[in-house]
């Protein structure tokens, strides 16, 4: 059997694009963590906001990817902890959306507000 690296996973990944922003989800930041088993992946990711309008058709995305890339099933952890905001894309899609300094300041302060008013309490599994 041949070992499926964290990279490979990663690079997978980045097939997906948000349908709001038009850019990977790796590189805008919503992937938290991933773990490799024998016979699934687990991946921890957020979305761009508790209410997402695309979140079903986005994680079937990142579902139908891994098995077609690696033959695995693929069970996702949604948190949003930390909320995510703008600060967590990189600078490629910081660059390609012209987003501005004063957007991420905007974004996080949102973010922080989401947390502090339980928003961002209320995860979920989608298997």
């Amino acid at each position: 059997m041949i070992e499926i690296t964290r990279r490979q996973v990663v690079d997978s990944l980045k097939q997906v694009k948000d349908p709001e922003i038009s850019e990977d989800i790796v590189e805008i930041g919503l992937i938290y963590g991933i773990d490799i088993e024998s016979n699934t992946i687990n991946i921890m990711m957020s979305l761009t906001s508790p209410t997402c309008p695309y979140a079903d058709f986005l994680l079937m995305d990142v579902k139908e990817t891994i098995k077609k890339d690696f033959g695995k099933d693929c069970h996702i952890q949604v948190v949003f902890k930390p909320t995510w905001n703008l600060s967590m894309c990189s600078e490629e899609v910081i660059f390609n959306l012209d987003i501005t300094e004063d957007q991420i300041k905007d974004s996080i302060k949102a973010a922080e507000e989401y947390e502090q008013e339980g928003v961002a309490d209320n995860g979920f599994t989608f298997c």
